[in-house]
């Protein structure tokens, strides 16, 4: 039995695995099937692109109707539509009266801006109670540019039908959810989910936080418990969307739980059956047990200790017994063997009952009044997932209980019966996995009827009570389908009675559902086809599947309307016929629109042939089936050439072509596809045509548009296009171009990497007797041609070409195919191998005449159209206008750089000059010559050597740039050396190389580190004598022109006018100082004679002179004036030589007319001095000394800052050494008495200012011991 329930559970784990790659399969097909319609769903809008283009804003009506056409053939599709670039649709299907705008829709939008395939979201339309979703592509214009949008809204209806469709088992479910939760598509009952947001429910939950892939056991919206599958729906540019599948487990373990029912039921047959047998046997073996224990007492007495029972059937078995009885007192021997044979067969009976005890596959227990487990048998300890016995036997049995109450139930039951039977509860195992089990037991009494222990057995019923709420589940389920279906069902008898209908059956035909009940066939079916049903319903109950038919009804106001039928046969458990089960539904409106479309289709077959377009149907044969006239003029054939034959027959070699390999993969794989071909005509003419190809019933359907004129014109505006950009980035090189050369390049660049070309270059036309082009610049794929061929723009062969053409004629020239031009044989050989096959040669000129030419080559023969042509000739133009330009830019910015350096020279000139006539220091002057020699001549070093006069030697004097001392030393007679040489030849010695001058510089290890190599040697000439010679030096080869020579010149007469000028300024310099010493000497020559004319004031002068000069550089008095102060100091008395000696030299006092005239000597002073030019100055002192600060002085009366500081400050000084001096009228003062006099003198006689100063000095002087008492000398009146 054990073995039986384990077989039992595998099959269940193996068509549980079945069922999950059974769901896994189907959802993996959804979701290929959703993908696939995407992809299709792109192709077709892409075709639609490319008609939509001829419609915008063109014929709405025809645009209509070929989008309605294409709704009829691709049910798929809700929405079919088209739209300009503002969002206005201008056609659609179906088709609607009213104005649509769909500007603000995303797909919309994001088409328009991209240019590329957009995606909506997933909507739910409640008019339709359909879920859908739209793809947009842009239409293009012939500039390639968004003129609007295409659109298809894809009807998500087929998901709802995916479980019918596929054959799915009964009670399966599809689910199509988004990343929100939200249900897209749903089979069954799609109208009563499709639109939720379910994504709290435990399913949803589990297929979105695992990323929409796994499997799952679970429950489903439904309630019913499923094996699911689930995955995204992994389409190209749409929202998330998962979609999940999954079957009931009902139906998944339907056969394993039926197989082992059956084996169980089985198995309980072959116990009891083996339970009765061994009854009556045992039954036998007493009674012959009897009989031969009879017949063994009967041998025991007579003592035959192997006696057999043998007695003869029918003797009198009670007085045998009772014969035996008197006798066994007398056979204690016997009763022994008889009781040891007893207790072997009773020990025999206790292993066969331990035996079966511990492998019965049923659960057997005993347990004592407490709930103490007392005894259990593995196949219990294994159901309550105990590890062992021993740990079982210590849980009490009321632990094991899920609900307390079913143990009290139960021995209340057994109170009253003595017995538990069958009672179904759950307990808990070990684990705490909780489980169902059904219990009976007994109580065990002892005599006195008291119970001893309770005896039961326990069998696990989890999976049938899951089996049986499955059933339940899916029952309830069914019985939902059944109510609430959009279909109607009819389950019918095997008598042709209806037994069962759903509402729906009723709403169809007008009855009720009573009243339907019990109706036959034949009150339904159209009279004409009762016999035919009846026939479908017989061969159905013979066991005969029918496929889907459809049928004509009547209801019950007698209307006859069209149905579709599927039929199937329901059995039993033992596959016993119960009913048929007709699911019905009402197609009138498809029939109807089904003849709606084949007037369509006639009508569209009337429009394809009056189309533009080209239209033909291919078979599957690749025989025109049907085609229009305007394919046969697209083929240049006609009509009957075409139809019925095979397309390898019409045109041989097609299949070679990649636009066969299209239609074969369109035609294989079902897939339509959107391609532009060129066709070859048999006239060596080609056309160009549009194809839009889509799978049909027939075979393939192609829509060809002749688009050789477009084609054309698209070719010609690109080789426009290209030379317009070529153009426009040409004059922007030249517009910020700056040098030639780099120019150049740029055009070739620009030709190769915007214009596309194969290879450009330029060349400059050389004015030699060869007449060669020089190759300026180049770009592209060169590889070696200009080093392998030659051009010139001669009349030559070699000059033949594009490019010395347009320089020689200057046109431009244009080889159309390199192949074919015969003047363009000597370089076809090259220009083939590298791919050139056409070439344009455009000249560069400069007022008409050329002076080079620009060459372009093209991988296309025929290249090179009038329009290109033109823009080439602006682009040749352009450049040579740069060309010109930067060439006169050059030349004007060779001249400012001239001019430039002509002031800098000129500069140079002048800072010397400044030099020369704000400095007599030669030094200072060389300095700044030699600065500007090496700077301006960008020479490395310079030095001066000037020619000793008196000796006749050029000495060292100065020098710029060395890194050694070599020359500073330099002492060399005229005509030694090359400076020598250039002073006694008094011309400019060059030498380029000193390394090879063979001169000392050569020869000097010293002078060879400084590494010159150009040298000039410039003599020094002044107002036709040598002064010296400037020397200059370079560490490269000297190669000056003459700008640089006359410079050079020009420096050397500055350096020699600078030497002359210094010379003069030092002899001058001598005189004047001659002169000033004579000045000097004079002035004090005048000094002495004063102090001899009165020897008592002898040095009066001199110590007056002394002071005052001390106290006037207290005062700030330069150095230029206290020349003048000192000569107006030592002359301070100088009047009095007009004084007669007889008042001057009077020993007592003088009268007043005395002191008259004593009084004129400043007067005096004045008119002696002020003749002389360079005294005058001097006049301060002598004229003012005795004025005093009150104005009560002489000669004019001056008060305070009227008289001049210097006469101030030496009227202080003269009083000083006069107080301090012995006069004949008194003797000197002291120190103490004298300063005391001269502050009380401030403001009267003296400046404040002065006296703070002299008495500062004064002690200062004091402090250092330098004041002394002047004793002994006779003063003058002052």
């Amino acid at each position: 039995m054990g073995l039986v329930v384990y077989s039992g559970l595998k099959q269940r784990e193996e068509a549980r695995q079945d069922a999950l790659r059974h769901a896994e399969l189907a959802a993996d097909l959804a979701a290929e099937q959703q993908n696939f319609l995407a992809v299709g769903t792109r192709k077709m809008l892409l075709t639609l692109s490319h008609i939509g283009s001829e419609f915008v804003g063109g014929n709405r009506k025809q645009c209509d109707l070929l989008l309605s056409t294409l709704l009829g053939h691709f049910p798929e599709y809700l929405i079919l539509g088209a739209a300009d670039p503002n969002g206005d649709v201008f056609c659609s299907a179906p088709s609607s009266d009213k104005p649509v705008n769909i500007a603000d829709e995303p797909y919309f939008r994001h088409s328009f801006q991209t240019g590329n395939f957009s995606t909506g979201e997933y909507q739910f339309d409640p008019l339709s109670n359909q879920e859908t979703f739209i793809i947009g592509y842009p239409i293009f214009d012939a500039l390639h540019q968004s003129a609007g949008v295409v659109y298809a809204a894809i009807n998500l209806d087929w998901l709802n039908q995916f479980t019918t469709l596929t054959n799915m088992p009964e009670g399966s479910s599809l689910t199509v959810l988004d990343h929100d939760g939200t249900i897209v598509a749903r089979s069954p009952d799609p109208e009563i989910w499709i639109g939720k947001t379910l994504s709290a429910t435990p399913l949803i939950q589990e297929i979105l936080s695992n990323g929409g892939k796994g499997t799952a056991e679970a429950p489903g919206l439904d309630g019913i418990q499923r094996l699911y599958a689930f995955m995204p729906v992994d389409s190209q540019s749409s929202p998330s969307l998962f979609v999940s599948f999954g079957i009931p487990t009902e139906i998944a373990f339907a056969k394993a739980d039926r197989d082992l029912a059956t084996n169980l039921i089985g198995l309980g047959i072959i116990a009891i059956l083996a339970l009765e047998a061994a009854w009556f046997g045992g039954n036998i073996f007493i009674l012959n047990g009897t009989k031969a224990m009879l017949k063994a007492i009967k041998r025991l007495e007579a003592g035959d200790l192997s006696a057999r029972t043998g007695l003869p059937n029918g003797q009198g078995e009670i007085n045998q017994i009772a014969g035996a009885f008197d006798q066994m007192a007398q056979s204690l021997q016997i009763q022994k063997a008889e009781t040891e044979r007893a207790d072997t067969a009773r020990r025999k009976s206790e292993e066969n009952f331990r035996s079966l005890f511990e492998n019965i596959p049923i659960g057997l227990y005993t347990t004592a009044l407490d709930g103490t487990i007392l005894e259990a048998n593995p196949t219990l300890v294994e159901m309550l997932g105990y590890p062992n016995r021993e740990s079982l036997m210590l849980t009490n049995v009321v632990d094991l209980y899920v609900n307390p109450v079913d143990r009290d139930e139960q021995y209340t039951v057994l109170d009253q019966n003595g017995i538990v039977k069958g009672y179904e509860m759950k307990l808990r195992r070990a684990d705490g996995e909780e489980i169902w089990a059904r219990d009976t037991f007994r109580a065990i009494k002892d005599t006195e009827g008291k119970i001893l222990f309770n005896d039961g057995s326990l069998e696990d019923i989890t999976s049938r009570m899951t089996t049986e709420k499955a059933l339940r589940e899916s029952e309830h389920t069914y019985r939902a389908l059944f109510e609430h279906a959009n279909d109607a069902i009819f389950l019918l008898s095997p008598e042709g009675v209806h037994l069962a209908v759903n509402q729906q059956a009723a709403d169809m035909l007008g009855y009720t559902r009573d009243e339907l009940i019990g109706m036959s066939l034949g009150d339904i079916v159209a009279s004409g086809e009762i016999h035919d049903a009846e026939v479908k319903r017989d061969a159905l109950f013979a066991g005969k599947s029918l496929p889907i038919y459809e049928r004509n009804f009547k209801s019950k106001d007698g209307r006859i309307f069209p149905v579709e039928i599927n039929a199937s046969l329901v059995r039993d458990v033992f596959e016993n016929p119960l009913y048929i089960q007709r699911i019905v539904r009402d197609i009138s409106r498809r029939k109807q629109a089904e003849f709606a479309l084949k007037q369509s289709e006639e009508r569209y077959r009337s429009t394809l042939d009056s189309m533009m377009e080209g239209c033909q149907i291919i078979g599957f044969d690749w025989r025109y089936r049907y085609l229009n006239a305007e394919v046969a003029r697209q083929g240049q054939k006609t009509i009957e050439e075409l139809l019925g034959h095979t397309m390898m027959q019409v045109y041989p070699g097609i299949k070679d072509t990649h636009m066969f390999s299209v239609l074969q993969r369109c035609m294989q794989e079902r897939t339509p596809a959107h391609i532009e071909n060129e066709f070859a005509y048999p006239n060596g003419t080609t056309g160009w045509f549009e194809l839009s190809i889509e799978p049909v019933q027939e075979g393939i359907f192609i829509l060809s548009i002749d688009i050789t004129a477009r084609k054309r014109a698209e070719q010609e505006f690109q080789r426009v296009n290209r030379a317009l950009k070529v153009l426009s980035a040409g004059n922007q090189a030249v517009i910020r171009a700056t040098d030639e050369d780099e120019l150049l390049n740029e055009i070739c660049e620009i030709a190769v990497e915007i214009g596309k070309y194969r290879f450009a270059w330029i060349g400059c036309a050389e004015q030699n007797e060869a007449k060669s082009v020089l190759t300026k610049a180049h770009a592209g794929f060169e590889q070696g041609y200009l080093n392998t061929v030659k051009f010139t723009w001669d009349e030559s062969e070699l000059g033949r070409g594009p490019t010395g053409s347009a320089i020689r004629t200057g046109e431009p020239t244009i080889v159309k195919n390199v192949l074919d031009d015969p003047d363009y044989a000597p370089w076809c050989s090259e220009a083939s191998k590298r791919g050139y096959q056409s070439v344009i040669g455009l000249p560069l000129t400069e007022n008409i005449k050329p002076f080079g030419a620009i060459t372009i080559y093209a991988e296309e023969s025929n290249a090179f159209d009038n329009e290109e042509v033109r823009l080439l000739e602006e682009l040749a133009a352009d450049l040579a206008f740069g060309i010109l330009s930067l060439r006169s830019r050059r030349k004007n910015e060779q001249a400012e750089i001239k001019i430039h350096r002509q002031l800098e020279s000129l500069a140079a000139l002048r800072a010397i000059d400044l030099a020369i006539t704000s400095s007599l220091d030669i030094r200072v002057i060389f300095d700044v010559l030699l600065d500007k020699v090496t700077a301006q001549l960008n020479l490395d070093a310079a030095c001066m050597l000037l020619l000793n006069p008196h000796t006749q030697i050029l000495e060292y004097t100065a020098s710029r740039g060395f890194r050694t001392q070599a020359l500073q030393h330099t002492n060399l007679k005229l005509g030694e050396g090359l400076a020598g040489l250039a002073a006694l030849e008094r011309k400019i010695i060059k030498i380029d190389d000193l390394r090879d001058s063979g001169t000392d510089f050569s020869r000097s290890p010293v002078f060879s580190l400084e590494g010159f190599l150009g040298y000039y040697a410039v003599p020094l000439i002044a107002k036709g004598y040598v002064k010296g010679v400037m020397e200059v030096f370079q560490r490269d080869i000297l190669d000056p022109d003459q700008e640089w020579m006359d410079f050079l010149e020009a420096l050397a007469g500055q350096a020699a006018i600078a030497v002359d000028n210094a010379g003069l300024f030092n002899e001058l310099q001598r005189s004047n100082i001659d002169l000033m010493l004579a000045y000097d000497t004079t002035i004090e020559g005048w000094s002495k004679a004063l102090d001899l004319r009165d020897r008592e004031t002898e040095g009066h002068s001199q110590r007056v002179t002394d002071m005052t000069l001390k106290l006037a550089r207290k005062f700030g008095i330069s150095d230029a004036e206290l020349i003048h102060v000192r000569r107006g100091a030592l002359l301070h008395d100088i009047g009095k030589m007009g004084i007669p000696d007889t008042i001057l030299l009077k020993p007592g006092a003088l009268t007043d007319q005395e002191w008259e005239i004593m009084r004129k000597h400043p007067a005096y002073a004045y008119e002696l001095l002020s003749p002389i030019a360079y005294l005058r100055p001097a006049l301060d002192i002598p004229y003012c000394h005795h004025e005093k600060w009150d104005g009560s002085g002489y000669p004019r009366g001056l008060t305070g800052e009227q008289i001049p500081l210097a006469a101030r400050i030496f009227a202080l000084a003269d009083v000083w050494d006069a107080l301090r001096s012995d006069r004949p009228y008194r003797q000197a003062w002291s120190l103490e008495k004298v300063l005391e006099y001269i502050q009380g003198q401030v403001g009267k006689h003296f400046d404040q200012k002065v006296v703070e100063t002299f008495l500062k000095t004064m002690e200062d002087k004091v402090r250092l011991g330098e004041v002394s008492k002047n004793n002994g000398r006779q003063g003058q009146r002052v």
